[in-house]
């Protein structure tokens, strides 16, 4: 089953995009840092001993995760190799990845054959407000004319925000394409916008539901959790609903499998510079990587 979108996939779908320009918008600072997709799985992450390193820490999450904006020098994986080599950090993250988008990751790194060099994974959640919809790109407004997701290269997928338009979704596209899906992808963002962003519908369908997803799944597979919670994270839960959240992934943090916390926090030694498009800077990811490897030291 290879298909990006699909929960019964593995990452085989990836090579498909070996050799293609990566969508990264880097930072002015780093001029002439053009990169490629160059392995067989969605990373940008050295993975040339991926079949003889004895473990596997995977990355998922949305921009901050993926290093949006930073030379894949300054990658959170690449920066956390450096002080631990023996083990392969690779970072699963994608850009703009709403929730359901980054748990979908997760279980499809489950299907994959490396998972089995997994003990910890390293994630961190986006904002509720981003929700993930599919579209056929060459027929997008019939719901009859079926043409297989798993034999075409005609799905895509958009992780929808009240906020963003939906002409910034489609930037990579052809303009024939363009023309052709913004009209439907205009009235899906509306739809969503009028009708699908109260606080009760985000809240339990793009937080709960997916940390219950990511409780389950990492119970199962007996994996530990660094979790990296980003200061957006709870701007606008109400305060109960925070405690409950917060005291869940407390609980979260069992003997049979740990789960620990990294808050990202501005004015609080986390969050200590930014680039021009908002993401962590390098200072940053350095703070990051010297939390999380204090975290991964004391998982053993």
């Amino acid at each position: 089953m290879s298909s990006e979108f699909s929960t019964l996939s593995d990452f085989s779908w990836a090579k498909v995009n070996k050799g293609s320009t990566i969508s990264n918008q880097i930072d002015s600072r780093y001029p002439g840092s053009k990169e490629i997709w160059e392995s067989e799985y969605p990373t940008r992450t050295d993975i040339s001993d991926i079949d003889t390193v004895k473990e596997i820490v995977p990355i998922f999450g949305d921009s901050f995760m993926f290093c949006s904006g930073l030379p894949k020098r300054y990658d959170i994986s690449h920066i956390l190799r450096t002080d631990i080599p023996e083990t392969l950090f690779i970072n699963l993250a994608k850009g703009g990845s709403g929730n359901n988008r980054i748990i979908t990751r997760l279980e499809q790194w489950t299907n994959d054959k490396n998972s089995e060099k997994t003990k910890t994974i390293i994630i961190g959640f986006s904002s509720m407000y981003r929700f993930d919809y599919y579209m056929d790109i060459g027929k997008p407004n019939t719901i009859g004319d079926r043409i297989s997701i798993y034999d075409t290269t005609e799905i895509r997928g958009y992780d929808i925000m009240p906020g963003l338009h939906p002409m910034e979704l489609i930037n990579s596209e052809d303009e024939t394409t363009k023309k052709r899906i913004l009209r439907p992808l205009k009235n899906v963002w509306k739809d969503i916008s009028e009708k699908q962003t109260s606080y009760v519908n985000t809240m339990l369908k793009h937080l709960e539901t997916n940390i219950r997803r990511l409780d389950w799944i990492t119970r199962s597979k007996k994996w530990n959790v660094i979790y990296i919670e980003n200061e957006s994270w709870g701007d606008s839960l109400h305060d109960n609903d925070k405690e409950v959240i917060n005291k869940y992934l407390q609980e979260m943090d069992i003997p049979e499998r740990r789960f620990k916390v990294i808050k990202m926090f501005n004015g609080k030694g986390s969050i200590v510079d930014r680039l021009s498009c908002g993401h962590y800077g390098n200072k940053t990811l350095d703070l990051l990587k010297s939390k999380i490897i204090e975290e991964y030291n004391g998982l053993e």
